[in-house]
């Protein structure tokens, strides 16, 4: 499963999945995915 999220709120299924990324992540979300290794992309 790959999960797309631009959410800290769905930290858990973006956890969950194989293959979780980033969009346009905010300051805590991109904190997250830095180090937990999801991929960020910015989709402006």
């Amino acid at each position: 499963i790959k999960m797309y999220t631009d959410s800290i709120s769905d930290i858990d299924i973006l956890r969950f999945s194989d293959e979780g990324v980033a969009v346009n992540p905010d300051r805590k979300l991109a904190k997250v995915a830095i180090d937990e290794n999801f991929e960020l992309v910015n989709w402006n």
